[in-house]
């Protein structure tokens, strides 16, 4: 078959603070972000073929998931990031032929895990994020894990702030050697205006009505 995967893994995603899962794609080969870091949306062109606001190319899990066109995809939940680059139809039954994005979540962990982390940043940005995980009985058949994470940043654009929050617990029951049953839910808010940047006429064509400078917001300055 024609196609090969590439895989951004947690270690990656912590390495280089990874705000967005268009930051992360920007790693992998033959993929490119549709729109720019400030839009509200997520989607990406694979070999010269956008996945679209359908989300018809974006897995969770292995699942289709289509929360792509209505928020971003949030990072502290995110185990790693594979990217199947060719006829993701011939996998998934579904899909463009550059390819497929399959967002993997953190599960739950026999180990006990607290991690709690902060960032601070340019632009009035603030970040946190808890992650903990473990064992709920002696014979680790039953596993636990939560995370929980809120950003606000202003950025440099005029009349431009961003707000994320997510809460993502998830319970794993070990039912015997050769079955295991995982539940797992993600409630995530993100408020922003929806900013594509700006115009060719005004930045590097030339505009009657002048230079647009690189702080305008020239989206919707509703928050979605």
């Amino acid at each position: 078959m024609p196609f090969s995967v590439q895989v951004v893994p947690q270690e990656l995603l912590q390495d280089r603070q990874v705000q967005s899962v268009n930051e992360a794609l920007r790693t992998v080969v033959g993929v490119t972000p549709d729109n720019s870091s400030q839009s509200a949306f997520e989607s990406y062109t694979i070999r010269g073929f956008s996945t679209g606001f359908s989300g018809g190319n974006i897995f969770r899990n292995g699942l289709r998931d289509g929360t792509n066109i209505t928020t971003r995809i949030a990072i502290p939940n995110i185990e790693r990031i594979e990217v199947l680059r060719g006829p993701a139809g011939a996998l998934f039954s579904q899909g463009g032929p550059g390819g497929t994005v399959n967002i993997v979540t953190k599960r739950p962990l026999a180990d006990p895990q607290y991690i709690l982390e902060g960032t601070v940043g340019n632009f009035g940005t603030f970040a946190g994020s808890v992650d903990f995980t473990g064992s709920l009985n002696e014979s680790e058949s039953l596993l636990y894990r939560f995370i929980a994470g809120a950003s606000t940043t202003d950025t440099f654009i005029d009349f431009f702030d961003r707000q994320n929050y997510l809460i993502a617990p998830s319970l794993t029951w070990q039912i015997s050697p050769a079955t295991r049953l995982t539940l797992e839910g993600e409630y995530t808010i993100s408020q922003q205006p929806n900013d594509r940047g700006l115009p060719a006429r005004g930045t590097v064509l030339p505009n009657i009505n002048g230079r647009l400078p690189a702080i305008a917001l020239l989206g919707n300055r509703m928050m979605i």
